[in-house]
């Protein structure tokens, strides 16, 4: 697992997010745009590389269509082998928005916004062309920043509607907890008993998820919030990759109806469907050697 060290790459390091046979998620470190007011940005002054792959970057993929933002912040979204870290454009140099500068891998894009970066290189990242800057990677952070700048345009929903904030963040937590996180801390877990944990909290956390959605269309309202955008992700992944590879396996998917019926009626949705490719994330996680040591990708799975 390769990180940056003093702004440089550095292939063989050792995983920092291993900490006594436990996954712990590292922090994001760019959080510039972390709850600021944001000003209405010019079109193709921001960049979204993102990654077919990652369930994070399918986050801030997702609230950019649903906010109507695709021709206001241009995306680049790398998909393949995960050599030094993400490939921005499958090996080929790309234009860094607001430079004459090209990059092939997107630690060159974290070099130049900190030159004595230290640390993983994570999707998604928010690029900002006039500064010159990282603005933020941090998923939440620009799912936020985009219902800001997006809300205001006739048609778009508001994903965090003020009177629902208690329960967005407890159910949130919830699914932090219990799934989107807990699926890594099974999936990279080296000790039988951590392994075990996290995989009966997966199961549990399903387990109440299909009791939540026996009667909504949506999680919280008849409406979109941030809540869905939060949960589709891991659930897009979970029988092809979550469930096989990290070992997720005590809870199918096929085994809970009212999940099964969510996510088709998610999938309905273009700004959604047009953000997923399940080939596309499984070669992002099963081409992991430490993670799938004979490189096979699975055929399946078939739909739900």
């Amino acid at each position: 697992m390769g990180m940056m060290i003093q702004g440089k790459w550095t292939e063989d390091a050792k995983d920092i997010r291993m900490q006594d046979g436990q996954f712990v998620r590292q922090s994001s470190q760019f959080t510039k745009i972390r709850r600021a007011a944001p000003p209405r940005p010019e079109p193709g002054q921001f960049h979204l590389f993102s990654s077919w792959s990652c369930p994070w970057s399918q986050r801030a993929m997702i609230a950019r269509n649903l906010m109507g933002l695709e021709d206001t912040v241009t995306m680049s979204a790398a998909w393949g082998p995960r050599i030094e870290g993400y490939s921005i454009s499958n090996g080929a140099n790309y234009p860094i928005p607001g430079t004459n500068m090209e990059a092939r891998f997107l630690h060159e894009v974290y070099r130049l916004s900190l030159p004595d970066y230290k640390g993983r290189v994570t999707v998604p990242v928010l690029w900002d062309g006039s500064a010159h800057e990282i603005q933020s990677n941090e998923s939440s952070d620009i799912v936020w920043w985009f219902n800001q700048i997006g809300s205001s345009d006739a048609g778009t929903p508001d994903l965090f509607p003020s009177e629902l904030e208690p329960a967005i963040k407890q159910f949130n937590e919830r699914i932090y907890t219990g799934l989107t996180n807990a699926v890594y801390e099974a999936g990279n877990a080296e000790k039988q008993d951590v392994y075990e944990a996290k995989a009966e909290q997966v199961a549990a956390t399903l387990v109440w998820l299909n009791g939540e959605l026996s009667d909504r269309s949506f999680v919280l309202t008849n409406n979109v919030t941030v809540c869905d955008v939060y949960l589709i992700p891991p659930l897009l992944r979970f029988t092809a990759i979550y469930e096989p590879l990290f070992k997720c396996n005590l809870r199918p998917l096929r085994t809970l109806p009212n999940i099964c019926r969510y996510i088709h009626q998610m999938m309905e949705m273009d700004a959604i469907r047009s953000t997923f490719d399940l080939h596309k994330s499984k070669i992002g996680y099963y081409l992991d050697k430490k993670l799938n040591p004979n490189l096979t990708i699975p055929l399946g799975a078939v739909d739900l």
